[in-house]
């Protein structure tokens, strides 16, 4: 499991942002994007925090994500401790299932206006 480590991720061509891996074990599926990850049955997604702030808010986003992460316990993430920490997000925090090759490296390689 790795935490705390904010990690730059795309799913689409030039849009990056930045994410801390909650779970590193591609076990995660998320239903509809509104609804917390659960564990899937079969091999899926890792279970991340995304920064997800509208431009300008850039780094409240980070800080959010920060504290975000801080929160789940360091056991692993578990369906009810997702779910509760799906509840209680800050407001531009998301919790997804993201598949692995959608991470490209550390975000500290990034400037803070790639957010």
């Amino acid at each position: 499991m790795t935490t705390h480590h904010v990690q730059v991720a795309s799913l689409t061509v030039g849009t990056l942002f930045p994410v801390v891996v909650l779970d590193d074990r591609p076990r995660w599926t998320q239903p509809a994007a509104d609804t917390a990850p659960e564990p899937a049955t079969h091999s899926a997604g890792l279970l991340v925090l995304r920064a997800a702030a509208p431009a300008g808010k850039d780094s409240e986003g980070l800080t959010q994500l920060h504290a975000a992460a801080d929160r789940l316990p360091a056991t692993p993430p578990t369906a009810e401790t997702v779910a509760d920490l799906h509840r209680n997000l800050p407001p531009y925090v998301q919790a997804v299932a993201l598949p692995a090759p959608a991470l490209h490296g550390p975000w500290t390689e990034r400037t803070s206006t790639a957010a």
